[in-house]
């Protein structure tokens, strides 16, 4: 059934997941006001996969996430972009910092390879302790596992799921890459909406998201 679920099934609670392959923005203006739990997302940089990926995410996106949740609304950043979340109204309650151990991140600008990324949060206060400083240093496991640029570790998505989203409760992430967000939510218990794209990474997504919903698949 949740192979076919619908954003409203997750939001009413009749599927633990779906997956839309669409837009991002016009998914999030379909929804309503406040519902779900938490918005945590990766908006592309420089992938060259939206007009403005060279740039931060356009106002309109935060108002619209903003609108979605009626919790946290998290943002992963590139590197060199991390002072321009200030541009934002309102300005992030919080910035943590992703910084992975003993591996590169994919960041790349003029040339140089950074080895953190800047993680924006509005409304940020934490459900559990999962997260215990601004920085984390979640490994990556070195390898493009799904064949696509930007993965995150399970435990880095599990524990900020985690932190951020009530026992039971719902996380949307609207531009879902891999589905990393929505795997980490199903292991801790919540229900996930993912929306991609891309039509390989969408079915990379309903791919990782029918593995994981019995609990045993990274």
């Amino acid at each position: 059934m949740t192979r076919e679920a619908t954003p409203l099934d997750v939001i009413e609670g009749r599927a633990r997941w779906c997956v839309v392959e669409g837009d991002a923005m016009t998914v999030a203006r379909s929804m309503p006001d406040a519902s779900v739990d938490a918005v945590v997302m990766d908006p592309p940089y420089g992938v060259k996969i939206a007009e403005w990926d060279a740039d931060i995410p356009p106002q309109a996106w935060l108002d619209e996430c903003l609108r979605v949740s009626r919790g946290p609304v998290l943002w992963f950043g590139a590197a060199p972009k991390a002072l321009e979340f200030g541009r934002y109204s309102p300005r992030p309650d919080r910035m943590l910092v992703w910084a992975p151990s003993f591996a590169l991140s994919c960041s790349a600008a003029h040339g140089l390879m950074f080895r953190w990324h800047p993680i924006a949060a509005w409304r940020p206060k934490a459900i559990r302790g999962a997260i215990h400083c601004d920085v984390l240093t979640h490994k990556t496991d070195g390898r493009n596992t799904w064949n696509h640029p930007c993965t995150k570790p399970v435990s880095l998505m599990r524990d900020i799921v985690e932190a951020f989203v009530p026992d039971g409760g719902s996380v949307a992430d609207f531009t879902a890459g891999s589905g990393t967000t929505g795997v980490g939510a199903l292991l801790r218990g919540r229900r996930a909406i993912l929306v991609e794209c891309d039509p390989t990474h969408a079915a990379t997504c309903i791919e990782r998201m029918a593995a994981t919903e019995p609990g045993e698949g990274s």
